[in-house]
């Protein structure tokens, strides 16, 4: 049984060796865990072990691993066409129906739908549209936001300084206001967080009407709209509706209606980065 045990300790020993060797060093990883196989929220390694998954593919896997449903859908389709590039064909069948349905639950001047990899490529190219429509350069994101690791969502990005180390000069003309991040403000501290309970989501709840922001950060970004970069130079403002790695914090009642009359007064564009709420 020892030897059995052993043996096995050292194919896992090996499968992990072999798995990293090709692996780059800023591709970190959280565990030693080779993963064979994955059911819901379960996940079994090639010995059987097996492990209960929190992470959900960090909100990529939401229906569950191998969901039946989503099983059967990427069955149908590699039976089918699996590559239909875009510029080549006008479109496919799957897209037309996608398209439909979006149209439906989108609201109704939203009528362009580009599809793409990744966020941080959905991040890229809305920057680009936004300077490429208004003829303006700077975009204002917000502090402790994620957008993405590539060279221009980086330059958005300030959850953790490990993302920029070591890789400026980052894209020009980006510029952080500040989030209002309620839980640590000094005047709800001063007030006993009279605002903001310390605990907003456990019982008992706070409700919408009970919470009110200070409007230090929308005063904050009109001063920067006045002494650090000309609004008629900002193409656009990004934020995270729902900010995820930041600290998955939802802005006060206020702040976004805030920041779209503001936008609005400047000829702004804003660009919502959304993640959390399901739909980027």
């Amino acid at each position: 049984m020892q030897t059995s045990v052993a043996s096995a300790a050292h194919a896992m020993s090996g499968a992990m060796q072999a798995a990293l060797q090709h692996v780059p060093k800023a591709l970190v990883k959280f565990n030693d865990i080779i993963v064979q196989k994955g059911l819901g929220s379960w996940v079994w390694d090639s010995e059987g072990n097996k492990y209960l998954d929190f992470t959900a593919g960090i909100g990529a896997t939401s229906t569950g691993h191998c969901h039946p449903t989503v099983v059967e859908a990427v069955r149908q389709q590699a039976g089918t066409i699996v590559h239909a590039q875009q510029n080549i064909f006008a479109g496919h069948s799957k897209q037309v129906e996608l398209d439909s349905h979006l149209s439906r639950i989108l609201p109704s001047h939203l009528t362009k739908y580009f599809y793409c990899n990744s966020g941080s490529e959905a991040v890229d190219n809305a920057v680009k549209i936004a300077r490429a429509v208004t003829g303006r350069q700077s975009i204002i994101a917000f502090d402790g936001a994620f957008h993405g690791r590539t060279i221009g969502a980086m330059a958005l990005t300030s959850s953790k300084v490990i993302y920029r180390q070591h890789f400026g000069p980052l894209m020009p003309s980006v510029h952080i206001a500040p989030y209002p991040y309620c839980l640590h403000c000094k005047v709800q501290e001063e007030k006993g967080h009279s605002g903001y309970h310390v605990a907003p989501y456990c019982e008992p709840f706070d409700t919408p009407e009970n919470r009110y922001c200070c409007n230090v950060p929308l005063e904050t970004l009109e001063w920067m709209l006045i002494q650090q970069v000309h609004p008629h130079d900002v193409a656009a403002m990004i934020i995270e509706p729902v900010m995820g790695e930041g600290g998955f914090l939802t802005p006060p009642p206020g702040f976004l209606s805030g920041l779209r009359k503001l936008a609005d007064k400047h000829g702004i564009l804003l660009i919502a980065d959304e993640v959390r709420g399901w739909l980027r």
